[in-house]
């Protein structure tokens, strides 16, 4: 009876450790692809504020060309 019991604890513990191990994988892999999406986010955060700044700088220069076409179409009047 006793090698029963011992047969048993054995195996409650492999449960449990494979259990355990499984968990900590499971949550390494989590860990890692979260940190790989807050990169891209990071990344395209980036990518937003440059556009930003480009479309900004096209706005003005817009603005120019408009005046320099009014001041154009002045001078040839």
């Amino acid at each position: 009876m006793t090698s029963e019991i011992i047969v048993a604890v054995i195996a409650a513990l492999g449960g449990l450790s494979g259990s355990v191990i499984g968990m900590v994988r499971s949550s390494r892999l989590v860990n890692y692809r979260i940190d790989q999406l807050e990169k891209k986010v990071d990344a395209y955060e980036k990518a937003k504020d440059h556009l930003c700044g480009l479309e900004e700088k096209v706005e003005a220069l817009q603005e120019q060309v408009r005046a320099l076409n009014a001041g154009i179409e002045r001078i040839e009047k």
